[in-house]
């Protein structure tokens, strides 16, 4: 190198080198950090392409981990080990730990449930039945005894219409119906009776009695003994509350709930309870896990219950909102789910007590929704939200609608959509998100 006071023309002409390097090397490194801007900017395109893509199949993976987990969940509550879930049982008890063990922080609200155990037989000269085990019936329980004098015997084909037709001509006899197709006739009455082969009715207005056969032995018998008996039964069951978030300032509270109790077992035949509330219990264990690992701050507390002795007459809720010391004023709303897997033609239904709830829940291509204002607080097929309304708190069920394995033991899990419920949850999930 040359020193620049050694000579002043060679000082300029490094200098006026050195002017035109610096010049070539600022155009060339324009040039080059255009040339670099672009490579960078297609880099960051080609990552956002490649994050986008491990997200979406991330997510995918999330989709299907979470289907898979709602079958598992679903399928260990219908085990032959849970035993149909009946509230006080061996099986209700086990339930109830399996929710307890997929929580860090559970709280066990333990009450006492006073039941009426039913019983009872009706007898011809010749045979007798014994209740829920040879018949079913049909009326308001209370202890009686006495003799029915059968007026007719109708032979039915059996068919909604038909049946409908021929009790409300019959409306003031006692009369024998035979029924032809059983499986009909027990789809007509939601599978209730499917263990008996017999089923007794005493109209509520009238007193007649009407007894439905699929043996024709019986058409033959003009009288019949009977007597209806009450045992009462202390169980002890328990509710599990699960604190799933809690907001350091705000004390409002929103209820998320399901039952999880079912119908139990009659002798070595049990009532596994798939969508009867499996699906509702699955549902909410599932959501419940993917708002504890998401970093959401929502502007309330978030709690689930799930409840037991629902079979029994909403007892569980009851003594919740009534007795529990967990239950306070702070609690703003509720939402039930209960009969959620059956999905028909991609529906389900929500109905909405008392207001609106300030989220909207988007339809997808698995699944639409649609809300059903009720002003009322009772309706034909009631669940625990009912609880939170007679208190005065808004609710919401969810729910998917009856079906023929409803109370039966064909209640089981292939027959629930896993994609539907899936797609419920994220739909939950993402509606959940936009109150953050």
């Amino acid at each position: 190198m040359i020193a620049w006071h050694d000579n002043m023309n060679t000082y300029l002409t490094l200098k006026s080198h050195r002017i035109w390097s610096l010049k070539c090397i600022s155009i060339n490194s324009h040039q080059t950090s255009l040339r670099l801007l672009s490579h960078r900017l297609i880099s960051l395109w080609c990552l956002f392409l490649i994050f986008n893509f491990l997200l979406f199949n991330n997510w995918n993976r999330v989709f299907a981990q979470n289907q898979d987990k709602l079958r598992i969940h679903v399928e260990n509550l219908t085990s032959p080990v849970m035993q149909g879930r009946l509230t006080g049982s061996i099986g209700q008890k086990l339930a109830a730990i399996y929710l307890q063990n997929q929580f860090d922080s559970v709280l066990v609200d333990t009450y006492e449930v006073k039941k009426i155990q039913h019983g009872g037989w009706i007898a011809s000269s010749q045979d007798t039945l014994y209740y829920k085990k040879d018949f079913f019936y049909s009326g308001i329980h209370q202890p009686m005894r006495g003799k029915i004098l059968l007026d007719t015997i109708i032979t039915v084909a059996c068919n909604s219409e038909q049946l409908f037709e021929l009790r409300s001509k019959h409306h003031h006899q006692n009369a024998i119906f035979l029924i032809h197709d059983w499986t009909e006739f027990l789809e007509l009455f939601g599978h209730q009776f499917t263990m008996e082969e017999t089923v007794l009715t005493k109209d509520l207005q009238d007193g007649r009695w009407h007894l439905f056969i699929k043996n024709e032995s019986w058409k033959s018998f003009q009288s019949l003994d009977y007597q209806m008996i009450d045992e009462e039964e202390i169980w002890f069951t328990e509710n599990v509350i699960v604190p799933v978030y809690h907001h350091p300032k705000n004390s409002k509270t929103w209820i998320f709930s399901a039952h999880y109790d079912h119908l139990g077992k009659v002798d070595s035949l049990y009532f596994p309870g798939a969508d009867d509330n499996a699906s509702g219990v699955a549902l909410l264990l599932e959501l419940a896990e993917l708002l504890q690992n998401s970093a959401f701050h929502f502007p309330f507390n978030i709690t689930f219950i799930f409840f037991s002795a629902e079979e029994q007459g909403l007892l569980g809720s009851r003594y919740f909102v009534e007795y529990s010391p967990y239950f306070n004023s702070t609690i703003e709303r509720c939402l039930n789910f209960d009969m959620v897997g059956f999905v028909k033609d991609k529906g389900i239904q929500i109905i909405q007590y008392l207001d609106t709830f300030g989220f909207t829940l988007a339809n997808t291509s698995e699944i639409e929704i649609e809300f059903i204002p009720q002003e009322a607080f009772l309706h034909e097929f009631s669940s625990d939200h009912l609880s939170f309304v007679e208190q005065g708190i808004p609710a919401l069920n969810f729910f998917t609608g009856l079906h023929a394995y409803y109370h039966s033991p064909q209640d089981t899990p292939e027959k629930l959509n896993f994609d539907a419920m899936n797609a419920l949850l994220f739909v939950l999930f993402n509606a959940l998100k936009k109150m953050e």
